[in-house]
């Protein structure tokens, strides 16, 4: 094409960090396709993280070409209410890695592949990398003869210094230090960048040695320690090894980073990683994580890995690579929403390729009628009225009992009011599945009321053949709900897998009430007794696990383990002490009393039972589908076939404290904040 395309970028924090990188990177590399423009001239709005779009005033969102990088995790992002005021309005969505993409894909949202670009010749490899390592260490005092490992994330939050950033895993990384240096091995940390007091503390409290590139200071240091990407460069040049330990990312920036300076580098499954690294440089736990570094401190393999990783990063993220990768999405952007096309956009259905939406200028007027009904009932209050619609029981009964119970406790704590099961004055309702009084609820819900729909399921993957209540319930979601709530991305993504469209999703991962489910004080390693299970379940449904457990009951060391069962379950067994069900609170004391929660449950969506035992600080032993993986992340290990169970049980009860440390499950106030904030806000969406 002979003219440029008017571009605005926008969504870099102007702190030096990983979005202002991409704009710069993205303004480097588009110079001779782009004219970076105003937002009033620019005819594309490119924002390298989405959230930026929020602050955007809708008449550009509507009359320009928007594309948006998700810039993390998908299923991160869709936690977010707030993404609801933009989702219908991105035109296209850039996922930075496969599963990403897959993962948009699937939700029916437009997208296309879009990797991180890297300045290789900023992030050059060291011409000899030993004599590279050994100038550092030189320069910072570190001991030559030690094995350097660098990590440069930050790693607490901007507005609590002492607190970790859940995203970034300092926790995991902590963990994986610690294990390397109880085993006596000659290991030194290098860590850069600011906000780095959490892990600096915890490293310090843990007697493990580490070399700070920076000053030490208590104040937020983000004027005073950010680096400058030579300066990072350099220091990656030195490094023996390279710790990724994030929970979630987009990129990570570092897995480019260390590919392109060829630094040996393992890291979690997060992000670009999985797409650029080998298998074998992938851990899920801490204790693996360890063992890989130990593995290379022996035997020097990772260095073997760094050709692959520096190949794939020269073929797909170059300047070069990324500019005709971006120039072709700008393309095939304005062929389809160009200005004479605008109302006319090519909509293709095919999954995972690259598909526009037609943009609706005008919404249909009762939607806008509904919205503003909304708004105005819901603006300036302090405090809404919810009402709970659920066949509330005392507890023991059934895990969305126990959440629902545990959700009115938090909305009351944040100052709403709630009722069970009537409408009659309610600014928001809340409703499961399928499981609530229909006829009473359209009798009674007000028409400028927000209806939450929470949502479970698929009810026929759990159930094994009810394919007519996942019907009935989409059918109730078309009808009736605002905005949905999903309990899993695995549920997310199977719902759409059956072809079933949710109304406005949100993902939000069950959780429990901390005054009952509190953690236990401190984790025990296990010396001079057995170790202690526990399962809980109050079904019996047959894909609770039963099979697994009378194999458990059948197969263990009895002499290694003991174990007890909560709940109901239909089987007799020799070595299996089961416990009906009891209340809450002596349940959650009973948790704390043992060492390992072990599930067999499958098809499971988000278990409250799992939760709940997490939450007490048991590291979980799961059957390694539905939502308990998602759960359970660092804080556990997962199984296929019954034959896996014994090794893994004993890889967890020699180290329950690296699996019980990391253990992280969100908070239901938090959970109840982002109720709240659809129902003010759901006249945007």
């Amino acid at each position: 094409m002979s003219s440029k395309f008017k571009v605005h970028f926008l969504g870099g924090e102007g702190i030096n960090w990983a979005l202002d990188h991409d704009i710069l990177h993205l303004t480097n590399l588009s110079e001779d396709f782009v004219e970076v423009t105003s937002i009033e001239k620019a005819d594309i709005i490119h924002s390298v993280y989405w959230g930026a779009l929020l602050t955007v005033p809708e008449k550009y969102l509507q009359s320009k070409i928007v594309i948006a990088s998700i810039a993390d995790k998908p299923q991160i992002v869709f936690s977010r209410p707030e993404y609801l005021k933009v989702r219908n309005k991105i035109d296209v969505w850039l996922c930075e890695y496969y599963e990403s993409l897959h993962f948009v894909s699937n939700c029916g949202l437009p997208c296309m592949l879009f990797p991180d670009a890297i300045d290789v010749d900023q992030f050059s490899a060291p011409t000899d990398r030993q004599a590279s390592v050994s100038s550092l260490k030189a320069k910072y005092g570190i001991a030559d003869d030690c094995y350097l490992i660098g990590n440069f994330h930050r790693d607490s939050l901007g507005g609590n210094l002492q607190r970790p950033k859940k995203q970034k895993g300092a926790d995991v990384f902590l963990e994986v230090a610690d294990q390397l240096n109880k085993r006596g091995l000659p290991v030194h940390f290098l860590l850069a960048g600011p906000r780095r007091h959490w892990l600096r503390n915890h490293m310090k409290e843990c007697g493990i040695p580490y070399t700070y590139v920076g000053e030490e200071i208590d104040r937020d240091d983000i004027d005073v320690n950010t680096l400058n990407l030579d300066q990072i460069a350099e220091l990656y040049r030195g490094l023996d090894a390279y710790i990724i330990a994030s929970r979630w990312e987009g990129a990570p920036n570092s897995v480019l980073e260390c590919s392109s300076t060829k630094t040996p580098v393992i890291s979690t499954h997060v992000g670009q990683s999985p797409d650029i690294l080998a298998n074998e440089q992938i851990y899920y736990h801490a204790v693996k994580g360890a063992d890989l570094i130990a593995n290379d401190i022996e035997s020097g393999w990772l260095g073997a890995k760094t050709e692959a990783a520096y190949d794939h990063i020269h073929k797909w993220n170059t300047y070069d690579a990324i500019a005709e990768r971006l120039k072709y999405i700008y393309q095939q952007a304005t062929r389809c929403y160009g200005k004479r096309n605008l109302t006319n956009a090519y909509s293709p259905q095919s999954k995972g390729l690259f598909g526009f939406r037609k943009k609706k200028i005008i919404a249909e007027g009762d939607k806008e009628e509904r919205k503003a009904l909304i708004h105005k009932r819901t603006k300036g209050k302090s405090s809404y009225t919810f009402a709970l619609w659920n066949d509330f029981r005392p507890p023991p009964y059934g895990g969305g009992n126990q959440f629902m119970i545990a959700l009115e406790k938090a909305l009351q704590r944040k100052g709403m009011k709630t009722q069970r099961n009537t409408g009659a004055g309610a600014d928001a309702h809340v409703f499961q599945s399928i499981w609530f009084d229909r006829k009473q609820f359209e009798a009674e819900c007000e028409p400028d009321s927000v209806v939450i729909h929470r949502v479970d399921g698929p009810i026929q993957l759990y159930r094994g053949n009810d394919f007519k209540s996942d019907a009935e319930c989409y059918e109730i979601n078309a009808a009736l709900a605002d905005v949905t709530v999903m309990q899993s991305s695995w549920s997310m993504d199977q719902t759409y897998n059956l072809g079933f469209k949710p109304k406005k999703p949100v993902l939000m991962w069950n959780s429990c009430d901390p005054d009952i489910f509190g953690r236990k004080e401190k984790i025990q390693e296990v010396k001079n007794r057995k170790v202690r299970l526990i399962s809980t379940s109050w079904s019996d449904n047959p894909r609770k696990g039963k099979d697994t457990y009378k194999w458990l009951d059948e197969n263990l060391d009895w002499d290694r383990y003991e174990y007890i069962f909560v709940g109901r379950i239909n089987e007799a067994f020799q070595n299996i002490q089961v416990i009906e069900p009891v209340g809450s609170e002596e349940l959650a004391d009973l948790i704390r009393e043992h060492d390992i929660y072990v599930t067999a449950s499958q098809k499971d969506p988000c278990s409250n039972a799992l939760v709940e035992a997490l939450n007490c600080g048991l590291p979980a032993l799961y059957y390694d589908d539905g939502g308990h993986p998602e759960l359970a992340g660092f804080g556990g290990l997962g199984f296929h076939a019954k034959e896996e169970i014994t090794e893994k049980l004993k890889l967890l009860s020699e180290n329950l404290s690296a699996f019980a440390n990391p253990i992280w499950v969100d908070h239901i106030d938090d959970l109840a904040q982002k109720y709240i904030d659809v129902v003010r806000d759901c006249h945007l969406y």
